[in-house]
């Protein structure tokens, strides 16, 4: 009995391992901070996503986290729901719309429209760190490959996130070289659907074993999960803390968590997002 519960154990263990060898430096990663879907505000009617509210994460030296998926026509846009109603006010799913369909919408009718990525990525243009999540519907989806052919001449900084482990794994199978990382919360703690079994394999980091993630993002509410505790104390794992909305959140999580992803409320600028402004 105590062999096979060794053997549970070892077989846990290197499910739930993140990348291990000929790792990537993680210092500039560690130092920064990021806005979560640009530095956006409700009251000044900057929409999330916007380039306005890229060109507000830009001005206080703030990372920028964004998502990306792919238009009918295989565009790469700037938007985080698959679904446009809570943002447009359109009950269609942006992978049945082209861009140019996606152009005519307004963001919670603002006068800003949906970004493309390259447009996105041409006016960062290094000036700050990028944290991308891919937007991934399933198996079949190209967001990985399609996204990296517009990266691909982008001089800045940039690092890749996703909730689907077959996106990462595309990154680990392709461009080991660009640091990865697997998002996750406890959706039981969430009040989503806990049922499926690709949720139970996914909170608690199981999914590592496809994608050997080099940093774990997590929802920060749920820190004392297990497998994430032993990601980051075992192994030596950074975490990103997902999505802090206060000072005082941050000094709750800051020990734990090496990165931030913030909105709502200003965060002290770090030294090296400071000089990428310079």
């Amino acid at each position: 009995m105590i062999f096979i519960i060794g053997i549970v154990i070892l077989v846990y263990l290197y499910c739930i391992m993140p990348r291990m060898f000929h790792r990537p430096d993680y210092t500039e990663l560690k130092k920064s901070v990021f806005a979560h879907r640009g530095f956006h505000d409700k009251e000044k009617r900057i929409p999330e996503n916007s380039m306005t509210a890229f060109e507000e994460a830009i001005k206080y030296g703030y990372g920028i986290e964004t998502d990306i998926q792919l238009t009918k026509d295989n565009k790469v846009v700037v938007f985080h729901d698959f679904n446009l109603k809570r943002v447009c006010g359109v009950d269609k799913k942006v992978s049945d719309m082209t861009y140019a369909q996606l152009r005519e919408l307004r963001l919670f009718d603002s006068n800003e429209h949906i970004p493309l990525f390259s447009e996105f990525l041409k006016m960062v243009n290094g000036k700050v760190p990028l944290l991308i999540e891919l937007k991934c519907k399933g198996p079949g989806d190209k967001i990985a490959p399609v996204a990296d052919r517009v990266l691909r001449g982008y001089k800045g900084v940039y690092y890749i996130q996703s909730f689907h482990p077959l996106a990462l794994r595309w990154y680990k199978e392709n461009r080991p070289e660009i640091i990865r990382g697997q998002l996750a919360e406890w959706y039981k703690l969430q009040k989503r659907p806990s049922k499926n079994f690709a949720f139970f394999l996914q909170q608690h980091l199981l999914f590592n074993v496809v994608c050997r993630p080099d940093f774990i993002s997590y929802n920060y509410r749920h820190r004392k999960e297990v497998s994430l505790n032993i990601c980051k104390y075992v192994f030596g794992c950074p975490l990103a803390a997902w999505t802090v909305r206060s000072e005082e959140q941050r000094k709750k999580v800051k020990k734990k968590f090496d990165v931030i992803i913030f909105e709502y409320f200003h965060i002290k600028k770090q030294k090296n997002l400071q000089n990428n402004t310079k």
